[in-house]
C-alpha cells in the first residue's frame, strides 16, 4: 500500500509541475542561537544551523529564519525554550506550516 501511495504521489508531481507539496511536519536539531519575544507574548527562535529540513520540505513558502509560537502557547512551553537557551541544550524542533512569517512550532524536545 505504501508503495502505491508513493507512486501516486510521484505521478501527481509529474503531472502538476510548478505546484509545491509539503510534508505534514518536519524536524530540525540544533541549539537555540536567538530568541525573539514580543510584548504581546509571541515568541520565536533561531537554531544554530537554521531549519534546513523545514525549508527542504516546504513547510512555509519562501525562506524563513525563525520558528515561533503564538501568544496562546502554554507558559510552560515558553519557559522550556528559555531554559534550553540558557543551558545551551540541544533541541529537536517540530514545525508544520506557517505562523505569520515564521515556521509554526508544534513541539520541542530538549535533549
Amino acid at each position: 500500500m505504501k508503495k502505491v501511495i508513493s507512486v501516486l504521489a510521484a505521478i501527481t508531481m509529474l503531472c502538476l509541475p510548478g505546484i509545491s507539496f509539503s510534508a505534514p511536519f518536519s524536524q530540525d536539531i540544533g541549539k537555540i542561537s536567538t530568541i525573539f519575544v514580543s510584548t504581546n507574548g509571541d515568541m520565536a527562535i533561531i537554531l544554530t544551523g537554521g531549519f534546513p529540513n523545514a525549508v527542504a520540505t516546504n513547510q512555509c513558502s519562501g525562506y524563513k529564519e525563525y520558528a515561533g509560537i503564538s501568544t496562546t502557547a502554554d507558559p510552560a512551553f515558553k519557559s522550556a525554550l528559555l531554559a534550553a537557551k540558557a543551558a545551551q541544550q540541544t533541541v529537536r524542533v517540530t514545525v508544520s506550516g506557517c505562523l505569520g512569517g515564521w515556521f509554526k512550532i508544534l513541539d520541542v524536545y530538549i535533549e
